[in-house]
Order: C-alpha cells, then structure tokens, then sequence
C-alpha cells in the first residue's frame, strides 16, 4: 500500500470546500473510494463504484502519490491565507 493525498470539493455542511484526505491504498482509485467512504461515514466496501458515492454533496478533485500539506488555501471571502 501507498499513501496519497485525495482532494475533494465538497458543498456539504458549509457550502463549498477542498477536503484534503490521506489515505493508503494500491492505487489512486481505491484512494478515492477510501476518502469518499469515509466523507459519508459508511464502512469501506471495493465493490462499490466512485460514481456511486460522487453526489451532490462531493466529488473527487484530484488524487496526488504520497502525502500533501495544505499549505495554501482560500478563505469564504475568497482571500488566499
């Protein structure tokens, strides 16, 4: 298993957001399903398509080999800090 860094826009509880996750996995995809998973508090499961857990309230902006800080981000206001 790998660490990667999954990026997920979501609009959910708050209005719009990028959520960075870690996660280990085989590969980027089972990254993004292990962070979609755990965004909807539901117990990991292989067998079940990102699609299915990309909805209205998040989906998968980008999936980085290895782990990531935020260093930079945007606030409400639109201002970087």
């Amino acid at each position: 298993m790998s660490p990667y860094t999954v990026i997920l826009e979501t609009t959910e509880p708050f209005g719009p957001e990028v959520q960075v996750m870690q996660e280990k996995a085989e590969d980027a995809g089972a990254a993004a399903l292990r962070a979609l998973h755990q965004w909807h508090n539901a117990q990991f499961n292989p067998n079940v398509e990102i699609q299915e857990l990309e909805d209205g309230s998040v989906r998968v902006l980008a999936v980085l080999k290895g782990h990531s800080e935020v260093a930079l981000t945007r606030n409400p206001s639109q201002e970087l800090v």
